[in-house]
């Protein structure tokens, strides 16, 4: 499973979508807003950014935590 992780420092949904890909076993990389260069790269990809974490599946957008877990709910079966 290819995860990309947008982060950000002591963020809880965050911690949580990370837990939910550890705990399935699946690998993820993640990137630090706090990074300037990750931080232009997501709003590259969202100008419109308002929260974090943002969450791509097999380069497919799923949005924040959320979203995964209504993604993953969804997905279940297959994943």
């Amino acid at each position: 499973m290819n995860v990309i992780v947008y982060t950000q420092d002591m963020c809880g949904y965050c911690d949580a979508a990370i837990r939910e890909f550890t705990r399935r076993d699946w690998d993820y990389t993640v990137h630090n807003i706090k990074n300037t260069i990750n931080y232009n790269n997501l709003k590259e990809l969202i100008p419109d950014l308002k929260t974090v974490p943002q969450i791509w599946i097999e380069e497919e957008h799923i949005g924040g935590y959320d979203d995964l877990l209504v993604w993953l709910r969804d997905s279940d079966d297959v994943y």
